[in-house]
C-alpha cells in the first residue's frame, strides 16, 4: 500500500477561488539569472522568511529539485501544508498542494525576461481554502490572506536582492471568483 499523498486540486477546496500574482521588475545578466534560479530550486529556504515559513525536503535529492520532490511547508502557526514538484524548467517550477495543506490549488515561480537585462520574477498561485475553517480565516478574517501576502513579498525581495542590484516595487495582484457567480472580481 503506497503512502504518498494525493494532490489537492482547486476542485476540492471549499469557498471563493484566489488567482493571486506577486510579481518584481529587476535587471541583471541571464548568466546571473540562471544561476540565481538554479540556487532557488536547490534551495527554497535561502529565501523563504523564516520566521513565516520554512521548506523541509521529505522526498527526493536534496541538492535538486526534480519533479515529483515533495516539501513540507513549515509555516507559523498550525498550518503546515506538503506539496509536490510538478514541473522544473531552467526558469521556473511549479508546485501542487497535497493532501493537508491548508489550500487546494498549485502554484508557480518564474523569471520572465523582458528583455537582455530587464526581467520579471513573479510567484503565481490559484487555489481555495481545503475546508471551512480555513476559508473562515483566509476570506472571511484575512489573517491567513495577509501572512500569505508578507511571506511572498519577503520571498520575491530575498531572491530578487540577490541576483540584482536594480529590483523595482513588488507588485500583488489578486481576483476573486465569486461562489454565486462565478466571476472574477480584482480585490
Amino acid at each position: 500500500m503506497s503512502t504518498e499523498l494525493r494532490t489537492q486540486i482547486i476542485a476540492e477546496g471549499v469557498g471563493p477561488a484566489y488567482h493571486r500574482i506577486y510579481s518584481v521588475p529587476f535587471t541583471s545578466t541571464t548568466k546571473k539569472v540562471k544561476e540565481g534560479m538554479k540556487c532557488l530550486q536547490s534551495n527554497l529556504n535561502s529565501y523563504s522568511p523564516h520566521l513565516l515559513a520554512t521548506f523541509e525536503k521529505t522526498k527526493g535529492d536534496p541538492a535538486v529539485l526534480q519533479k515529483d520532490d515533495e516539501f513540507l511547508i513549515h509555516i507559523t502557526g498550525p498550518w503546515n501544508g506538503p506539496v509536490r514538484v510538478t514541473k522544473v524548467t531552467v526558469f521556473s517550477f511549479q508546485i501542487v498542494t497535497l493532501k493537508g495543506h491548508l489550500e487546494a490549488g498549485d502554484i508557480h515561480f518564474e523569471i520572465k525576461q523582458k528583455s537582455d537585462t530587464d526581467f520579471v520574477f513573479e510567484i503565481e498561485s490559484l487555489a481555495r481554502s481545503k475546508d471551512m475553517l480555513v476559508n473562515f480565516i483566509y476570506d472571511v478574517v484575512p489573517i491567513a490572506k495577509m501572512m500569505q501576502t508578507e511571506m511572498w513579498k519577503s520571498f520575491c525581495q530575498n531572491f530578487v536582492n540577490e541576483i540584482s542590484d536594480s529590483v523595482g516595487e513588488i507588485q500583488v495582484q489578486t481576483q476573486r471568483r465569486g461562489e454565486e457567480t462565478g466571476e472574477w472580481q480584482t480585490i
